[in-house]
């Protein structure tokens, strides 16, 4: 089965439903998945210690994500990718292993909102939390487009199909 947003496809009334249906779903999804990291403050963060082995990076098709390992524990922690600048990931990159680490960790995201190696700060809560705040205004803004496209999508289809049938009668 092939899918195609065509221009054939959306002339279709009962496809382009389906396909507003799809864009609402999804859209949906971009706006409040999200949420999950709104909840991060100080309080809600846990403090980790740990001595960190390395700085490995998981590329997917839409983001590289930096992961930290530990030496003396098994839980991973990332950095958001709004927070990575060139400078922070050169020097995890060139961090030896062995080096000791403080972490403010949101545990239900695993995201590191803040850095601390051999006592120096590297990576600052306030900082951290206005870019991924800024990050999921910017996602939810354009769920809410893809949104209205969608319903867009389903409002012109009913009515065509609304039409269509006082036509046939």
């Amino acid at each position: 089965m092939q899918f195609e947003l065509s221009g054939e496809n959306l002339k279709n009334p009962k496809r382009r439903f389906a396909i507003g249906i799809l864009i609402c779903i999804i859209s949906i999804i971009a706006i409040f998945a999200p949420k999950l990291y709104s909840g991060a403050t100080r309080e809600t963060c846990v403090t980790v210690e740990a001595v960190f082995d390395k700085c490995t990076i998981n590329s997917s098709s839409d983001q590289n994500k930096y992961y930290l390992k530990f030496e003396d524990i098994t839980d991973t922690y990332y950095l958001h990718p709004s927070c990575e600048d060139k400078e922070l990931m050169n020097d995890l990159f060139n961090l030896k292993s062995g080096a000791k680490m403080k972490l403010l960790v949101y545990e239900k995201t695993g995201n590191i909102y803040e850095l601390e190696v051999n006592g120096e700060k590297w990576l600052d809560f306030e900082y951290a939390k206005k870019k991924i705040d800024n990050n999921i205004k910017y996602v939810s803004y354009a769920g809410y487009a893809c949104c209205a496209v969608g319903v867009i999508c389903v409002v012109s289809s009913l009515f065509a199909l609304i039409f269509r049938r006082k036509k046939d009668e």
